[in-house]
C-alpha cells in the first residue's frame, strides 16, 4: 500500500473548499445542477496519468497493485461520485480483456486507454435487469465475411454516447445455456459498416449522478470482425460475471469515499451547533449515533481493503468475497446516510447555499451504488449458492497457509503479482478467509491487552462459535431448493449474518496485524474491542452502546476533522 502515492493524488485534486478548483465542491455542484458531464475533470485526471493505472504492468502500464485503484477512487469519490464513476467506466470496460483477451486485444485496449479513449461495458438490456442469461442482442456469424452481424438494443450503460469501443455481451447461439453468449470487443465510433447501423439512444436523466453519460445503443445489421471475440465463443457470460467481481469489490470503496464526506459534513455541523452549552456532538444520544456510523465505516473499510488484496493472494476465491462485499457495504452506507441525514436536519436538503450543499449531492449519487453490478438480493443469492458448497467441503478442503493469509491483512507486505487470468467464475468451495478469526484467536490468546483483554478475547470466541452455528444451519437445516428462485427467506437471513462475521473478521485482522501502523491518537485495543462489540450487537439484535469508550472515539473523530485526516482505518491527509 503506497500511502505516499495516494497523498500525491490527493494533493493534485486540491482543496475541496477552493471555489476555482476543478475538484472543489462549488464547481462540482455547478456541474451537477446543470447535469453536465465532467469533461474538464476527466481531462485533468488523464493529464495526471490516472489512466496508466488502468493498464496492468505486464501490458506496459502502472497497475501492479489494486490497492492503488481502491484508494484513488476512494479519494475521488469523496469529492464527486459522478466523476469517479464516469472515469472508472473505462477500467470496467477493459476488465474482460485483461481477464480473457488475447495479446492483440490487450495491446489494442492498452493503446486505447493511453490515447484517453473511453471503453464501455455493455451487458444489460431493457426489461432484463441483472439477468444476463436473458440477453437478446444477437450476433450471427457470417462465414463469407468472417464477421458477426449484431442486431438488437443494449440499455443501460456508462459511456453510452462517448465510448470508442465497448465490450458487448451478445447471444451467439440460439440455446439458453450460459454457453450461448459471447463478448465482442466492438468499435462504437468511426466508420459505420455498409448496410449496417449503430444508433445511440437518448441519454437517460437520473436524480443522482446527473452528469453521467448513461444510455443505450441499437444495433441493426452492424458487422463486427470475428477477431473481436474476447476469449472463445460461448465464454461471454463467464467472462462478464468474472469481470464484475473486481468492480463489485471496488464499488465498496466508492461508497465509503462518499460516506467520508457525508460524515465530515455532519461532524462539522455537530461541532458548530451548541445545545445545553456544549457542541451537540457531545450529547450522549448523538455521540452514540456518530460512533456507530464511524465503527461501521472502519469495519467496511477493512472488509473492502481485504477484498482488494485477496485478488492478488487468492484470486480464484474472489467470486464469493466480492458478492459478500457488494451485498453489504453499499447497504451499510445507505443506513449510515439515513442516520447522518437525521443529525444534519434541514441542512441535508439544502442545494442553494451554505457549507452543507455537498451533502444532498452525495446522498443522491450514492443511492445508485447498491444497484450497480447486481442488487443486494442478487448478490446474496450468489453468496447462498457458494456457501452451500463451501460448508459441504469444510472437512475436506485443507486449511490455508497462515503466511499467505496474513499477506491479505498486513498492508506493507508485498503481494503476489497481479494476474487477472487467475480469477474464476466460482470459488469451487474454497474460502480461506473463513479461517481468519480462528487464526487470529490462536495468536492473541497469550497476549495481554490491558483493560480490554477479556472483552476482546470473549467476543472473538463468541464470533467463532457463531461461524460454526451458521455453518451447521447451512449443512443441517437449510431446505435445498430446486431452482435459484425458490431460495427460502431464512437463507438470506443466515447469509447476511455470515457477511457480518466476515466483515468484522477482516476488521479485527487488519487492526491486529497493523496495530503499529494505526494512528497513535486512538488506542487500537479500544478500536478492536468496539468493532467486535458492534458486530455482536448486530448479530444478537441488541442495542449497541459504546458508553464512556465512545468519548475516546469522538475525541479521535474531532482530531481527524480538525487536522484534516480521512475517516478510515489508515488515515490520509485530505483537503
Amino acid at each position: 500500500m503506497n500511502i505516499q502515492l495516494y497523498q500525491q493524488f490527493e494533493n493534485f485534486l486540491g482543496d475541496t473548499g477552493n471555489k476555482d478548483a476543478l475538484f472543489g465542491f462549488d464547481i462540482l455542484l455547478m456541474l451537477d445542477e446543470q447535469a453536465l458531464y465532467p469533461e474538464k475533470q476527466i481531462d485533468a485526471l488523464n493529464e495526471w496519468g490516472l489512466n496508466s493505472y488502468f493498464i496492468p504492468a505486464d501490458c506496459g502500464g502502472k497497475l501492479k497493485c489494486l490497492d492503488d485503484i481502491y484508494h484513488f477512487f476512494y479519494l475521488l469519490a469523496r469529492r464527486d461520485l459522478t466523476t469517479a464513476i464516469a472515469y472508472g467506466g473505462t477500467f470496467l470496460g477493459a476488465m474482460s480483456v485483461w481477464i480473457n483477451g488475447n495479446d492483440v486485444q490487450k495491446e489494442d485496449v492498452a493503446d486505447c486507454i493511453r490515447q484517453h479513449r473511453k471503453i464501455a461495458f455493455s451487458l444489460t438490456e431493457r426489461g432484463n435487469g441483472s439477468d444476463l442469461l436473458q440477453t437478446r442482442v444477437t450476433a450471427k456469424y457470417q462465414t463469407d465475411k468472417n464477421t458477426f452481424e449484431l442486431n438488437g438494443e443494449k440499455w443501460l450503460f456508462n459511456h453510452a454516447s462517448k465510448c470508442h469501443f465497448a465490450c458487448v455481451l451478445v447471444k451467439t447461439d440460439p440455446g439458453d445455456s450460459p454457453r450461448s453468449f459471447s463478448l465482442l470487443y466492438t468499435p462504437m465510433a468511426g466508420e459505420i459498416p455498409e448496410n449496417g447501423s449503430l444508433k445511440t439512444l437518448d441519454r437517460i436523466l437520473t436524480s443522482g449522478l446527473r452528469g453521467l453519460d448513461l444510455g443505450g445503443v441499437e444495433f441493426c445489421r452492424y458487422e463486427v470482425a470475428a477477431s473481436s471475440v474476447i476469449g472463445c465463443i460461448g465464454s461471454g457470460f463467464e467472462s462478464s460475471v468474472t469481470a464484475l467481481q473486481v468492480t463489485k469489490t471496488l464499488l465498496g470503496g466508492l461508497a465509503l469515499g462518499s460516506l467520508d464526506t457525508l460524515l465530515r459534513t455532519t461532524i462539522a455541523f455537530c461541532l458548530e451547533r451548541i445545545l445545553y452549552k456544549k457542541p451537540i456532538i457531545r450529547l450522549p444520544v448523538l455521540r452514540e449515533k456518530i460512533v456507530s456510523v464511524f465503527l461501521d465505516k472502519i469495519i467496511a473499510d477493512a472488509f473492502c481493503l481485504s477484498g482488494v488484496r485477496l485478488i492478488q493472494v487468492f484470486p480464484a476465491q474472489l467470486s464469493l468475497y466480492s458478492a459478500l462485499i457488494k451485498a453489504s457495504v453499499p447497504s451499510m452506507v445507505e443506513k449510515s446516510t439515513v442516520i447522518l441525514t437525521g443529525l444534519l436536519g434541514a441542512r441535508a436538503f439544502i442545494m442553494s447555499e451554505g457549507p452543507y450543499r455537498i451533502f444532498q449531492k452525495q446522498v443522491r449519487d450514492n443511492a445508485i451504488i447498491p444497484v450497480f453490478e447486481g442488487n443486494v438480493y442478487v448478490n446474496y443469492q450468489l453468496v447462498i449458492r457458494q456457501l452451500e458448497v463451501v460448508f459441504s467441503l469444510i472437512d475436506i478442503v485443507p486449511s490455508p497457509d497462515r503466511g499467505m493469509l496474513r499477506k491479505i491483512y498486513e498492508i506493507h507486505t508485498p503481494l503476489p503479482a497481479l494476474d487477472f487470468t487467475r480469477l474464476s467464475v466460482t470459488s469451487k468451495g474454497k474460502h480461506d478467509l473463513a479461517f481468519s478469526l480462528t487464526f487470529l484467536y490462536d495468536e492473541i490468546i497469550d497476549t495481554y491487552m490491558g483493560i480490554y483483554d477479556q472483552s476482546i478475547k470473549t467476543n472473538i470466541k463468541w464470533l467463532i462459535d457463531e461461524y460454526v452455528r451458521t455453518q451447521q444451519w447451512f449443512l443441517n437445516e437449510m431446505k435445498h431448493s430446486s431452482t435459484p428462485y425458490e431460495i427460502e427467506a431464512a437463507s438470506f437471513y443466515h447469509a447476511e449474518r455470515y457477511t457480518v462475521l466476515q466483515a468484522v473478521s477482516a476488521a479485527a485482522c487488519m487492526i491486529w496485524y497493523n496495530r503499529e501502523e494505526l494512528c497513535t491518537n486512538l488506542d487500537w485495543r479500544l478500536l478492536l474491542k468496539l468493532c467486535l462489540c458492534k458486530a455482536k450487537a448486530r448479530l444478537t439484535a441488541a442495542y449497541f452502546e459504546a458508553g464512556e469508550d465512545g468519548n475516546a472515539i469522538i475525541d479521535y473523530i474531532i482530531y481527524c476533522q480538525e487536522k484534516g485526516y480521512s475517516f478510515s482505518l489508515f488515515p490520509m491527509v485530505i483537503k
